[in-house]
């Protein structure tokens, strides 16, 4: 395990590592790399060239399974990016196309069984067989909060300071900061809004004290 360093992986091609603290580490491919520390109860699977994920600071507690391409159809120069002091219950992120990144910011809060896909893993054609729905970014700003059960699809922006309802399908880029989005699709609900970690009981007990 001495492979498995803190601050940078390089990975091994075609290699598949166990560990304790790990669920799972799959590569297939060449100059793969991992920069930043693993979380725990992480499953990683790249299938592809040159491609990296970035862990920032304090990310212990991101339980995720992160897909990079598929067996027969490997994806290169693709970005995931985790800023600092995230966590998530469980969160699937899965990119397909070749230089597509999925970004989210520092302090973001992720609930369990959330699904963000930088892909629809299959093809859409117009008329001319020109391929209409590739999968380019999803990019979530800082201190956002998503609830669960949570789809965002592809090509996709939720700005900083927002939340997204349980159970919100995200199929577009909402580009207003301190707002709710909910619903399917989702649509913004409020405006104007901040959240914070601690519940509102424990809040309204500071207040008291």
């Amino acid at each position: 395990m001495k492979k498995l360093k803190k601050f940078l992986i390089k990975l091994i091609p075609d290699k598949k590592v166990r560990h304790k603290k790990l669920m799972e580490l799959r590569v297939h491919g060449t100059n793969n790399k991992i920069i930043g520390e693993i979380p725990l109860k992480t499953r990683l699977e790249i299938y592809g060239n040159n491609n990296t994920i970035i862990f920032g600071k304090n990310t212990h507690d991101f339980i995720s399974n992160i897909h990079m391409g598929v067996r027969n159809a490997y994806v290169n120069n693709a970005l995931i990016k985790i800023g600092d002091n995230c966590t998530a219950g469980l969160v699937d992120i899965r990119l397909c196309e070749d230089d597509s990144f999925v970004s989210i910011g520092d302090n973001g809060m992720i609930s369990a069984n959330v699904k963000i896909w930088c892909s629809d893993s299959h093809s859409v054609f117009d008329n001319e067989n020109n391929i209409t729905n590739y999968g380019k970014s999803v990019e979530i700003g800082e201190h956002v909060w998503i609830g669960m059960d949570v789809k965002i699809g592809k090509n996709t922006k939720i700005s900083s300071n927002s939340i997204v309802g349980w159970g919100s399908v995200v199929t577009k880029k909402f580009e207003k900061e301190n707002i709710i989005i909910a619903g399917n699709p989702a649509k913004i609900v409020k405006e104007n809004i901040k959240w914070d970690r601690k519940g509102p009981q424990q809040i309204l007990n500071e207040n008291k004290s």
